[in-house]
């Protein structure tokens, strides 16, 4: 992945105003966009962008450049929430990639617990529980109740991911 130079706070405080997760435009950069103007535009991914001099940036990421100043080498901006569009400051932190993939674990759509990592098998009449991490699957155990599947779930996600957990 290609690595683009973020524009520098104090250019990110001459273009925005920033007020509760969105960009509002301090000059007019085109006939389309005007002064007090919300910023950006939703992508097909699911992330709000927004264009500074014909460059396209994700707006988490200038939302937080524009607090902090810049994003270290090697981490990336996690939506604590797991919401791609809620870009308040207090919902962005600092992760790695392991982190912020963690994080954006999600049940599949299919799933009878809807809880990731547990399952109802079928042969064994029982609630499966289990966490993957770096590659390796664990396996948590079997349960005759759903709840204490889940729970034993949560606690290996606080165990394997902390504050990152899913």
């Amino acid at each position: 992945m290609k690595t683009i130079l973020l524009p520098s706070q104090e250019e990110l405080h001459r273009f925005f105003n920033y007020k509760e997760g969105y960009l509002y435009r301090k000059i007019q950069t085109s006939s389309n966009a005007k002064i007090n103007d919300k910023a950006g535009y939703l992508h097909p991914s699911g992330y709000l962008l927004v264009s500074i001099n014909c460059q396209k940036y994700p707006v988490h990421r200038i939302i937080w450049c524009y607090h902090f100043g810049s994003i270290p080498s090697k981490l990336e901006i996690d939506h604590i929430d797991g919401n791609k569009k809620n870009n308040m400051i207090e919902n962005l932190r600092l992760a790695t990639r392991s982190q912020n993939k963690s994080n954006n674990k999600r049940a599949r759509c299919d799933s009878k617990s809807n809880i990731l990592g547990v399952y109802w098998h079928k042969a064994k009449s029982k609630w499966v529980a289990q966490i993957r991490k770096n590659n390796k699957n664990f396996y948590l155990g079997s349960f005759v109740n759903q709840e204490n599947a889940i729970a034993a779930r949560k606690a290996a996600e606080l165990q394997h991911f902390g504050e990152f957990a899913p």
